[in-house]
């Protein structure tokens, strides 16, 4: 008797054994979040995982993204574009796998970099009509002047250039400012009054074309056009520095390669007046001319 319950009772444990089915595989629902939907253009963006379902592999596709595809869990893409992308995940276990497309999930809007960029200037010289063939380019002066010399009127004018080139391109301009300095070590100081002197406002004019401080002359002084002109009031102090005059009318970045520089010259061109500066051959850097640009433009990634 005893024997046929322990048979029974193996019978019934084989039996239960044999019976129990296997463990149903799961249903993959994909699902993910980013670590941020609203971005600039090449900022990255870290996508999590969210599928239920136990999956084991991950297909990802990023609308704009690179990478534009990925297999890892939990990938870091870059959007280098503008624009509203989707992101596509399909999540999968050994049988099953779930698909989550999100559109339009990530939004890049531009990365606007603001900058600026001090720029000496590339070359200057001055010019005098009672010496029309002669070429200073070389001097530490490039002194505006209206003074009689042996009974004659002389008129000094310069030019200065400065290289926008160097500027990324691309850039958009916002403002730019032209620096002059006084020169206290002009050679022409003793010979004419000591500082500015006289009624000396000045204009600012663009040059429209190529010139050469090692060569240019009166005579061969570069056209300049007066279309827009930045007029410079007369000193109120026989040692000013003009810092800062604003001459953003004057430039355009977005055809460096036609700026030729300007000219400068005495709004009245009568005695008499005079304006020291200092050239970019000055020997105290400090004192040469400089045009500050400030600009700005879109990112774009390396």
């Amino acid at each position: 008797m005893k024997n046929m319950k322990r048979i029974f009772l193996l019978i019934a444990i084989l039996c239960m054994a044999g019976c129990k089915s296997d463990e149903p595989i799961p249903d993959v629902l994909a699902d993910f979040s980013a670590s941020i939907q609203m971005i600039g253009n090449c900022e990255t963006v870290t996508f999590t995982d969210l599928s239920t379902g136990n999956p084991d592999t991950w297909s990802w596709t990023f609308e704009g993204g690179s990478p534009a595809t990925s297999t890892d869990q939990n990938p870091t893409v870059t959007y280098p574009e503008v624009g509203n992308f989707d992101v596509t995940l399909v999540a999968s276990n050994s049988s099953k796998s779930g698909s989550n497309e999100k559109s339009d999930f990530i939004e890049v809007e531009e990365t606007i970099v603001n900058d600026d960029m001090i720029l000496n200037a590339s070359q200057d010289a001055v010019f005098g009509k009672l010496v029309p063939n002669n070429n200073y380019g070389s001097a530490e002066d490039i002194h505006l002047y209206a003074w009689t010399q042996g009974g004659e009127l002389n008129v000094n004018r310069v030019a200065i250039s400065f290289d926008l080139g160097l500027i990324p391109e691309g850039a958009v301009l916002d403002s730019a400012f032209l620096s002059l300095y006084y020169n206290p070590t002009s050679i022409y100081s003793g010979v004419s009054p000591n500082g500015h002197s006289g009624e000396n406002s000045f204009v600012v004019e663009n040059l429209s074309e190529e010139w050469d401080a090692s060569v240019v002359t009166w005579n061969t002084q570069p056209d300049a056009t007066s279309e827009t002109q930045i007029v410079v009031p007369d000193s109120d102090d026989p040692e000013q520095d003009y810092v800062n005059i604003n001459v953003s009318d004057l430039i355009d970045l977005v055809d460096a390669n036609s700026f030729h520089g300007f000219l400068l010259k005495h709004q009245l061109e009568e005695a008499y007046k005079v304006t020291f500066l200092a050239s970019s051959e000055h020997p105290d850097e400090s004192l040469r001319p400089t045009l500050n640009v400030y600009y700005h433009f879109t990112e774009v990634c390396l």
